[in-house]
């Protein structure tokens, strides 16, 4: 078994087909440059790799970290390594350098690959020293170029790695600590793809434009045409939309997909995409009124999108359905078929040895979703403390992954979302759940976001971004802020850690 098998076959079978269409240059006015490249060009671009890193002396079981813009050579040179059971990992370059440095710290990679801006740093950053250091867009002293791991074409099959061999290890946001490295296997990203492509079935003609680069490799996989949207992934939410539709127009997309920052640029007009059949939104919490906005902006079917790295898909559901949808919360609907959701609620300490099902909630109630299936990771690498944290490991050999989200089942089998376990507000004998306040708060005339937030030293407290006139809730006091932050990576999530901060004395 090799991920990069799914990738390399279409090379073989439909060579001339477009794999990538990947922006290079563009501005306000449009795309001014940009690459077409083919599967049997991509296939030829892996294949020079992997003779590189022979050269270069890499070998099966190595970690190679990639720190570098979406192009060409960042998915030829991920799907390499793997071909040669090497390991890539990635790290979200908008968590702030602290926490880059202590992700590249406990890769414990043999290399990585970045540019000059992160690599000048590495007389003074431990974490870079020892390590091999290729950069991508110069050369200097200690460094080596991109060029350096290209080499002569290798023609043979990809390595037959073990279904839990590494193939890509996602370092997270770690916003309650150390970023974690997720565990992504050769056997967990086949059983993602194939869990993907049953429960969001593409057609075969489809050309994509993710705004989820990790999507693109799910469109590789499935023979399709990846169209790169022209936008700086580290800021999605300053999409210039009118470039972002001209592109893709140009090359005829028929489905896509975002963070709801993104989208929500898309839609504020009607999306003038002819061939457009679907839109997809997830990466965090879609609120009816952005739902209310991809129903106006679009015909195409729009979809809710709810999973994590650690587990996709999870569940979906219709902008139509959720829309006519009335309870409180937050509805993702129905978990896909490969995956087995429960609702828990596990004491601290709770032996789960023999299963379960003894901590499931009644329907209805309130608990934690937790999720198993074989697109379902088992760990975090080299992390046992956040393993245990966030796995559950009954007798029977099954794995539970803990979402840390607080849902309930409604009587149509559907998921609703009411926050973070983490985040409950308690407010005197009483629990607050953050969604149900946010998205009642949301739907009032001049509220543009909010957030319900408590901590050490903060009583609960409502963040309003907007109009606060005649909001009361009782036990909460409700302030206005200039702006609520979010994270780095989708733009989309409260950064309920920096908001807490940025609210500790007012």
């Amino acid at each position: 078994m090799n991920f990069a098998s799914l990738v390399l076959r279409h090379a073989n079978h439909r060579p001339d087909r477009r794999a990538l269409v990947l922006p290079i240059r563009w501005d306000a006015e449009g795309v001014h440059e940009e690459q077409v490249v083919t599967y049997a060009a991509l296939g030829d671009a892996i294949a020079r790799f992997r003779g590189g890193l022979r050269a270069q002396g890499f070998r099966p079981g190595d970690r190679l970290v990639l720190m570098f813009p979406v192009g060409l050579d960042l998915y030829a040179l991920t799907l390499a390594a793997m071909a040669e059971g090497v390991a890539i990992v990635l790290i979200d370059a908008g968590m702030g350098a602290r926490k880059i440095l202590q992700a590249i710290s406990s890769s414990r990679a043999r290399a990585l690959v970045s540019v000059s801006a992160l690599l000048r740093l590495r007389w003074l950053a431990p974490p870079l020293w020892g390590k091999g250091r290729y950069c991508v867009d110069g050369e200097g002293l200690g460094l080596r170029p991109l060029a350096a791991l290209r080499g002569e074409p290798v023609a043979d099959d990809p390595l037959d790695c073990a279904a839990d061999d590494h193939a890509l290890i996602t370092f997270t946001s770690g916003s309650t600590g150390r970023p974690k490295g997720a565990d992504r296997t050769h056997g967990l990203l086949s059983a993602q793809h194939h869990a993907l492509a049953e429960h969001f079935p593409h057609r075969d003609d489809d050309v994509d434009l993710p705004a989820f680069p990790v999507v693109v490799l799910h469109d590789l996989c499935c023979g399709i045409t990846a169209v790169v949207p022209p936008v700086d992934f580290k800021a999605v939410a300053s999409v210039q939309r009118d470039v972002v539709l001209q592109h893709a127009r140009a090359h005829g997309v028929t489905r896509l997909s975002g963070a709801p920052a993104y989208v929500a640029r898309l839609c504020t007009e009607p999306l003038d995409l002819p061939r457009l059949r679907q839109l997809g939104v997830g990466g965090a919490r879609v609120s009816r009124g952005l739902a209310a906005a991809i129903a106006e902006a679009t015909d195409a079917e729009g979809l809710v999108l709810y999973g994590s790295t650690e587990a996709e898909p999870i569940a979906s559901v219709s902008i139509a359905e959720l829309l006519h949808a009335t309870a409180p919360g937050v509805l993702v609907g129905r978990p896909a078929s490969a995956a087995t959701v429960r609702l828990i609620s596990l004491p601290h300490g709770a032996d789960t040895v023999g299963g379960i099902d003894a901590f499931v909630v009644p329907r209805g109630r309130v608990g934690e979703l937790v999720v198993a299936g074989a697109h379902v990771n088992r760990g975090y690498v080299d992390d046992p403390a956040a393993t245990a944290a966030n796995k559950l490991f009954p007798a029977d050999g099954s794995c539970w992954h803990r979402t840390g989200d607080l849902a309930r089942w409604d009587e149509q089998g559907r998921l609703w979302l009411v926050g973070r376990a983490a985040d409950v507000v308690r407010v005197g004998d009483r629990d607050l759940h953050p969604f149900l306040v946010e998205e009642e708060v949301e739907r009032r005339p001049g509220v543009e976001r909010c957030a319900l937030v408590q901590g050490e030293g903060l009583p609960p407290t409502l963040a309003v971004q907007g109009a606060i006139e005649g909001i009361q809730i009782a036990g909460v006091r409700v302030l206005a802020v200039e702006q609520i932050p979010v994270d780095g990576r989708h733009n989309s999530k409260v950064d309920r850690v920096l908001l807490r901060r940025q609210l500790r004395g007012r």
